[in-house]
């Protein structure tokens, strides 16, 4: 599927463009569903090994993926799901 047909927040990341995020594979990313999680073992089970949590987006990319992920909560917040024990007071 190619990007321009792709829902607004799903992203498709080949090999290379992975590899500029510290990721050896290819790999999608939904942000049409998040949750707010603590960032513990309980939710990533290989924290604590080597390559376990990892990966890096440059200042543009944080910028395209934030935009991303607000623009469903700021146009339709009636519609968004609040999965996750951390979400800030005032926003379930």
């Amino acid at each position: 599927m190619d990007a321009e047909r792709l829902p607004p927040g799903l992203f498709i990341f080949d090999r290379q463009t992975a590899a500029g995020f510290g990721q050896a594979r290819a790999f999608v990313l939904d942000l049409r569903r998040l949750a707010f999680v603590p960032i513990t073992s309980a939710w990533f089970p290989w924290l604590g090994e080597p390559g376990g949590f990892q990966g890096r987006a440059s200042p543009r990319w944080q910028q395209q993926l934030k935009q991303a992920a607000e623009a469903p909560l700021i146009r339709r917040p009636e519609i968004s799901e609040r999965p996750g024990p951390l979400w800030p007071q005032g926003h379930d």
